[in-house]
């Protein structure tokens, strides 16, 4: 008899598995679910998830703008897109607190190949190449190591892409462990987070700008107010953090140029405007300021790049200290369409 009843369970199992995938897929889809969080930012989540349907929408040829969080809500890709005309397609990579070498890996591994842009926008602070930065060492490890930058970086495991290739073809092992947590199910929001966790979780735009900072003003942020001071003084103690020019990331942006415009890739490099009270922050102000800028122009004329130097700008163009508001991102914008239009 175990003959005969063997199959037959063997097939209710299956279709009970096939089903539950389904259901599973089903609301994955329709935004029911949490992703599975195989990215350390979820913000890198979203705009992968945004890039794999771009360039069939778009086709290739466009503009891809990199760089950290002051670049991922302080240039508007739409109006690139306006200016530049000709059916020019533009989208914001940028993502926040990524040294040059993950910055790099980012560009060339992910964005790069699902893009296939014309040009890359590369946007930069004075954090970007400062070689004493604080806080973002264990988030950087975090992306190296994720699974989908194993994969695409070719350091992928065995166990790694047994779980890709499982996951891949079964949404109930890649949901795994969405679904030992219901209580994650409710979580924040299908496309960002709210409050404090918009800054690495903000809702995005159609083309991948960060909107949380739109409408904010020095002092709030997402309509609650902050303490500037505090907020410069974190600034200070962690991507200010006893500024000095490091020649390996300044390196690392060159070389990153350098392999862009051997892909036949235009590169515009740049230096993010800061408010004069950002601008506090630097432990020598204006001259670390200076540092950095003349850091990064070098590196774009070492790489082949065109450059902008942002400067200071007027703190109402600003949503804290180092991050541009809408009413900023529309201007810097506005520079970086004149500035490409002259390439």
């Amino acid at each position: 008899m175990l003959p005969r009843q063997f199959p037959r369970a063997v097939m209710i199992a299956v279709a009970i598995f096939v089903a539950a995938d389904l259901a599973i897929r089903i609301a994955a889809s329709a935004g029911a679910l949490p992703r599975p969080g195989e990215w350390p930012a979820p913000e890198a989540e979203h705009k992968v998830e945004q890039m794999a349907s771009w360039r069939g929408n778009h086709g290739p040829g466009g503009i891809a703008i990199v760089g950290d969080s002051t670049v991922d809500d302080g240039i508007d890709p739409t109006v690139l897109e306006g200016s530049l005309g000709r059916g020019v397609a533009a989208y914001n990579a940028a993502l926040a607190a990524e040294p040059p070498d993950v910055l790099a890996a980012w560009t060339e591994k992910i964005v790069e190949p699902r893009l296939r842009p014309r040009t890359v926008v590369l946007g930069a602070t004075p954090a970007l190449v400062n070689a004493n930065i604080a806080g973002t060492i264990a988030l950087a490890q975090a992306f190296r190591s994720s699974g989908p930058m194993r994969h695409a970086m070719g350091t992928e495991r065995v166990g790694d892409t047994a779980q890709r290739v499982t996951g891949d073809v079964s949404a109930l092992f890649r949901y795994r462990r969405v679904l030992r947590r219901p209580t994650l199910w409710t979580a924040g929001r299908h496309n960002g987070a709210h409050g404090a966790g918009a800054v690495f979780d903000p809702p995005l735009s159609r083309n991948g700008m960060a909107l949380a900072g739109v409408d904010a003003t020095l002092g709030t942020f997402q309509g609650r107010p902050y303490n500037v001071s505090t907020r410069v003084a974190q600034i200070a103690g962690g991507l200010f953090h006893k500024f000095q020019v490091g020649a390996a990331r300044v390196d690392d942006l060159r070389a990153l140029i350098s392999r862009m415009r051997a892909r036949g890739i235009s590169v515009l490099v740049v230096s993010m405007p800061i408010s004069p009270v950002g601008l506090t922050a630097l432990p020598r102000g204006e001259a670390d300021l200076r540092a950095a800028t003349t850091a990064l122009q070098q590196a774009a004329a070492a790489g082949g790049a065109a450059f902008v130097d942002g400067g200071v700008w007027d703190g109402s163009l600003f949503g804290d200290p180092i991050h541009l508001n809408g009413r900023g991102a529309a201007r810097l914008s506005a520079v970086v369409a004149a500035a490409l239009g002259r390439m």
